[in-house]
């Protein structure tokens, strides 16, 4: 569960089924455990766990007072875990329960309910209405010959902890540092390799050093979402075929088709599903505001024109067998055509809204064409009004250092996404209304997102982008 899972634990009921050892009787005295590991903790809805939350190293969880075992007067943890395993969920009918779910649209685990005493700091779990006892994957836990133990890196906690603790609320967003950022920005940038502004003078340079460690983590993102979605785009067939039921070919005709109708380029809509969903048309990732970012284009189920598919839906959209017939299935969200057609409505909401109404917005007329879409790639992902509050931040730094950087050009604009580096004061703002802020991990892999999409312009050359294979593979097809 909790130092690190092994590779190959087998999912089956068996290693839940060990028998107690006879003369050995439960106690009311709860176990607790200090995990070692982050994990994931899901709830079930609609036939399937969701992430709810993410609890971080440190925490504490429990074991619940009924199923502990003590062996020669103290709490034996490995009995007590499997006691756990056997026979957790059964205490009444209301009561969770455990077993195998379906979990990120595609994935199954044995998932069981656990009880969160302390959690660490960083910990982002939902405020939950009821008392939804949340859920750990068992492959979370170690196997050691027939049985299911904790890790010897889990140790009990040294001082039981108060049982009323109330859970954080979701503040991921508050939070004014990042430990992987900062860890993951060992040396700097080559000169141009991670900016290369349009003004060179001296105001422009120190601020470049000033966020140095920053661009250097986005740079090394931006590689890595590049690697994994280019290994992606060629596992792309196999990934459309086991989860949509069809081709791929048959859905790229279907994008291209849209796309011509809709007027937003076949490459750009077929690079955004590859990254976002790797062609998967189930997928399912739930966010920590509690809704869920669904299907191809992982619409977000919140401001979504239709609902989400039920199990039954589902089952009747993979029995279709052909992309040429899903106008013919369920109108929910998973529905490819139903998804793709949010994403190009969503799309066309994003670049009005970023150049609707200049100069407080964006100036299309001053706008290259990709670097348009740069900005409604990245409004997209993180939400457009970021990118609105970086043109004003970038226009405040000009008035007030004299410098002549250019909003409307994406590698001058691009540092100013950074701004939780520029201004303790800003860290917690909001768009000047509430406490919150973006992270400055949401903030790099928002630059990441973008730029994987569509490069940068001060780029080496030989760098791909993900909109150009998809312009090369059109192209390979015609």
């Amino acid at each position: 569960m909790f130092a690190r899972p092994l590779r190959h634990t087998a999912i089956t009921a068996m290693l839940v089924s060990s028998v107690l050892q006879a003369g050995l009787a439960s106690v009311a005295e709860a176990v607790q455990i200090q995990i070692k590991q982050s994990i994931k903790m899901r709830e079930l809805l609609d036939s399937q766990m969701e992430r709810v939350g993410l609890l971080k190293a440190g925490s504490i969880v429990e074991i619940p007072d009924e199923f502990v075992v003590k062996r020669n007067g103290r709490a034996d943890i490995e009995l007590t875990l499997n006691n756990w395993l056997r026979k957790a969920g059964k205490a009444s009918a209301k009561s969770p329960q455990p077993g195998l779910f379906e979990f990120d649209g595609e994935k199954h685990d044995f998932f069981f309910p656990i009880r969160i005493v302390s959690p660490a700091a960083g910990s982002t779990l939902s405020q939950r209405a009821d008392d939804g006892t949340p859920y750990i994957a068992l492959s979370h836990l170690a196997r050691r010959g027939n049985a299911m133990v904790v890790s010897a890196d889990a140790p009990l906690a040294r001082e039981p902890i108060a049982k009323a603790v109330t859970q954080p609320k979701v503040t991921d967003d508050a939070k004014t540092s990042d430990p992987q950022v900062e860890m993951e920005a060992s040396t700097p940038c080559a000169n141009g390799a991670c900016s290369n502004p349009t003004d060179k003078t001296d105001a422009v340079q120190n601020l470049v050093v000033h966020l140095g460690k920053a661009l250097t983590v986005a740079e090394k993102r931006s590689r890595q979402v590049f690697n994994r979605t280019t290994n992606d785009l060629d596992h792309l067939e196999q990934n459309v075929q086991s989860s949509c039921g069809f081709q791929a070919s048959e859905l790229t005709t279907l994008i291209k088709n849209r796309a011509e109708a809709s007027g937003v380029p076949a490459e750009i809509l077929l690079a955004l599903m590859t990254q976002e969903s790797s062609g998967k048309c189930f997928v399912l990732n739930s966010e920590t505001d509690r809704t869920q970012s669904v299907g191809l284009f992982q619409i977000n189920s919140d401001s979504a024109k239709f609902p989400r598919c039920t199990a039954e839906q589902k089952r009747q959209i993979r029995a279709v067998g052909s992309a040429y017939k899903l106008s013919k299935a369920p109108r929910c969200l998973e529905n490819p055509i139903v998804n793709l057609d949010e994403a190009i409505r969503i799309i066309k909401i994003n670049k009005t809204y970023l150049t609707q109404n200049p100069p407080k917005t964006f100036d299309d007329k001053q706008l290259s064409e990709t670097d348009l879409w740069r900005l409604v790639a990245s409004g997209y992902n993180g939400g457009a009004a970021w990118a609105l509050k970086a043109k004003t931040d970038l226009e405040r730094f000009n008035a007030k250092n004299g410098t002549s950087l250019n909003p409307h050009s994406w590698e001058d604009l691009r540092l100013f996404y950074l701004r939780r580096w520029l201004s303790r004061k800003d860290e917690k703002q909001f768009f000047g209304a509430t406490t919150g802020g973006r992270s400055k991990s949401n903030s790099i892999s928002n630059l990441a997102y973008a730029e994987n999409l569509f490069g940068r312009p001060g780029q080496p050359s030989e760098r791909r982008t993900l909109a150009q294979l998809w312009t090369e593979k059109l192209q390979d097809s015609n």
